[in-house]
């Protein structure tokens, strides 16, 4: 995800980078939807859809 080492957890990428990055652009007025899609039971795509007023 995203070419972050295999080290690092998919949840804590989530949490630590993508939430706090789509906090900061809704506050500029985009609004960001995301989906995550699993594989079984780990998280294998994240899919974005955004829109500016």
């Amino acid at each position: 995800m995203m070419e972050t080492p295999p080290s690092h957890k998919n949840a804590d990428t989530i949490k630590r980078i993508i939430e706090p990055t789509i906090a900061e652009l809704e506050k500029r007025g985009w609004t960001i939807n995301y989906e995550k899609i699993k594989t079984g039971r780990e998280i294998t795509h994240v899919t974005f859809s955004w829109r500016k007023p």
